[in-house]
């Protein structure tokens, strides 16, 4: 804290993450060490700025870089206006990748992506596959991880010293959405499910 106007927050990390379970095809191992740096300061008594990033590596994905943006400013006692920006960064998880389940009681089953083309050719050896929706071709590529664009403009007025109103528009722009789908079906009935890429979604709404 330089001032009573200005605060920095700052900070390093490493996380290294892996998972020994029946369920998994694998035992995966994620390292992605981190740093971080955010600014917060007021330059005049009714605006308030806020400046950060935070800069991601991955041993299994491409290094990012998620800046973001806010500001606040007040009219006068009741009414403040603020908005922000900011990019946001998802890897997989170990689920979404190398899940194996089957509920033995309903029978349906969940695959993770990266073990989708090895389970399907063991439950078709089985005798266990009614059809296929989805070929496993489509999983030779990689499952990639969520980014998105979020943008948010809003108001809050004070109409007494206990009630405030706040009013808030979003817009969020995200790419290769995570998802899930069915990709095939079982001779009992049930689906097989895995997880795919949705390439562009966008949520917006008001609050």
């Amino acid at each position: 804290n330089p001032n009573k106007k200005t605060s920095f927050i700052g900070g390093i990390g490493f996380n290294h993450e892996t998972l020994n379970r029946t369920d998994f095809t694998e035992k995966p191992v994620y390292n992605s060490p981190y740093a971080y740096l955010q600014y917060d300061g007021n330059p005049t008594e009714k605006l308030n700025i806020i400046i950060g990033a935070r800069f991601d590596s991955h041993n299994k994905y491409k290094s990012q870089f998620s800046p973001k943006a806010a500001l606040r400013y007040a009219i006068n006692d009741k009414l403040a206006v603020k908005g922000s920006v900011g990019y946001g960064f998802k890897a997989p998880d170990f689920r979404q990748l190398y899940f194996d389940f089957t509920n033995t009681s309903v029978g349906y089953t969940i695959l993770g992506y990266n073990a989708v083309p090895e389970a399907i050719k063991a439950l078709e050896d089985q005798g266990q596959i009614a059809n296929i929706i989805v070929p496993t071709d489509a999983f030779n590529s990689e499952l990639k991880p969520e980014n998105s664009i979020s943008v948010d403009i809003g108001l809050d007025y004070k109409l007494s010293s206990s009630l405030k109103f706040d009013l808030n528009l979003f817009r969020n722009n995200i790419n290769d959405l995570i998802d899930t789908r069915a990709i095939a079906t079982k001779t009992n009935g049930q689906s097989v499910f895995s997880y795919f890429n949705i390439s562009k979604v966008y949520t917006q709404g008001l609050e």
